[in-house]
C-alpha cells in the first residue's frame, strides 16, 4: 500500500489535526532547546555569589550598623519585603486559578466535542484539536506566569540591593 492510498483512507479533518500536532511538537522542541540554553543556574549562582562577596567587601559596616539601628528604615525594608512576598503569593494563586479555569473549560469542550460525530476519525480529529487548544492555552498561561515571576524576582533583587549591603 502506498502512502497516497493510505492518505485517502484518513479523514481530512484528522489529517489536518495530526499535522497541527506535528507542527506544534516541532515548534515546542525548538522552544525547549532555546529555553534550556538560556537557563544557566551554575553561572547565575556564581554571579550572585560574586556580587554578594563584592558587596560584603565594599560595605561600610559602621554605616550599615547604624542603618540596622534605625527602626524606621528596618521597618520600611520589611514592609517592602512583605509587599513583594504578597505579590509572589498572589501571582502563584492567580496562575493556579487560571490553570483550573483552563482545565475546566477544556474538559467541557472535550465532553461535547465528539457529540453527534458518527465517524471515529472525525471524533479523533475533534479530540486532537481540543486537546491541542488546551495545551496551547496552558503554554500561554505558563509564559504569562513566568513573566510575572521574573518581575517578582527582579523586585527581590532590587530589594536586596537596597538593603544594608548597599552603599550609601
Amino acid at each position: 500500500m502506498t502512502s497516497t492510498t493510505s492518505n485517502k483512507s484518513v479523514n481530512l479533518d484528522l489529517s489536518q489535526a495530526i499535522k497541527q500536532w506535528n507542527d506544534y511538537a516541532a515548534d515546542s522542541a525548538k522552544d525547549m532547546t532555546v529555553l534550556l540554553h538560556a537557563m544557566t543556574p551554575l553561572k547565575d549562582f556564581v554571579q550572585v555569589t560574586e556580587q554578594v562577596g563584592k558587596a560584603m567587601q565594599e560595605t561600610d559596616w559602621v554605616a550599615t550598623g547604624k542603618k540596622l539601628m534605625d527602626a524606621k528604615a528596618v521597618s520600611g525594608a520589611w514592609q517592602e519585603f512583605m509587599e513583594i512576598q504578597l505579590a509572589a503569593v498572589m501571582a502563584m494563586r492567580d496562575g493556579t486559578d487560571q490553570l483550573f479555569k483552563t482545565t475546566q473549560g477544556s474538559g467541557e469542550l472535550l465532553s461535547t466535542a465528539t457529540k453527534d460525530i458518527s465517524s471515529p476519525q472525525r471524533a479523533l480529529a475533534a479530540y486532537l484539536q481540543v486537546s491541542l487548544g488546551f495545551l496551547k492555552e496552558c503554554q500561554a498561561n505558563a509564559t504569562e506566569q513566568a513573566e510575572k515571576l521574573n518581575a517578582i524576582r527582579a523586585a527581590y533583587n532590587a530589594w536586596f540591593g537596597s538593603l544594608a549591603l548597599a552603599k550609601d
